[in-house]
C-alpha cells in the first residue's frame, strides 16, 4: 500500500498483496483502510456508508503505483523531477510518461491516435498484484465462455 508522507509517495508494508486470493477483496480491504485513515484525520470530512466505485478505483491506482515504485522507483523519481532516465534502465526505450494519476504509462501510437483509448500502464514483474489481476481477468473470461456455451 502507498501512503503519502511529507509529499512523497512511499510503499508501506501495511497490507501484503500476497495475503489476498482475490483482487476484489484486496481492493475492498484497501478502501476500508484508506477510509479509516482519512476519517481519523481531524480536518477531513467523514466518509460512511457503502464504498463507491471511485474509492475502489483509487485503491487500484494505489496498488499500481506501489508496484511501480517497487520495481521502477529510481526511474519514477527521475521522471517525476523531469530528469533524464539512466541509459541502463529497463524502461528507457518505452517512451514512458505519467498519466493524470501519476502512474507510469506507455505513450506511443495509441496515445497519439484519434481513438479514445487508455495508455497501457507499466507494471513490474513477479508481483502479487499482477497475479491477482491475471487471475481475476481469467475468471471473468471463463465465466463469459461458460455463459455462451451453456445458456440458462
Amino acid at each position: 500500500m502507498v501512503s503519502s508522507l511529507g509529499g512523497e509517495n512511499l510503499p508501506l508494508p501495511l497490507l501484503d498483496v500476497n495475503e489476498f486470493s482475490e483482487l476484489g477483496r484486496l481492493l475492498r480491504v484497501t478502501t476500508w483502510v484508506k477510509r479509516f485513515a482519512d476519517n481519523s484525520k481531524s480536518d477531513s470530512t467523514k466518509l460512511n456508508g457503502p464504498m463507491c466505485s471511485l474509492e475502489l478505483k483509487e485503491s487500484m491506482w494505489l496498488w499500481i503505483k506501489s508496484t511501480q515504485l517497487t520495481h521502477y522507483g529510481i526511474e519514477y523519481a527521475y521522471l517525476l523531477s523531469k530528469n533524464i532516465i539512466n541509459k541502463e534502465s529497463q524502461i528507457i526505450n518505452m517512451n514512458s510518461k505519467f498519466d493524470y494519476n501519476d502512474l507510469l504509462c506507455l505513450k506511443g501510437c495509441l496515445y497519439n491516435s484519434q481513438m479514445s483509448m487508455v495508455a497501457p500502464i507499466i507494471l513490474g514483474y513477479f508481483h502479487g498484484l499482477i497475479n491477482l489481476i491475471s487471475y481475476s481477468s481469467m475468471m471473468l473470461i471463463l465465466k463469459c465462455i461458460i455463459q455462451v456455451l451453456i445458456p440458462f
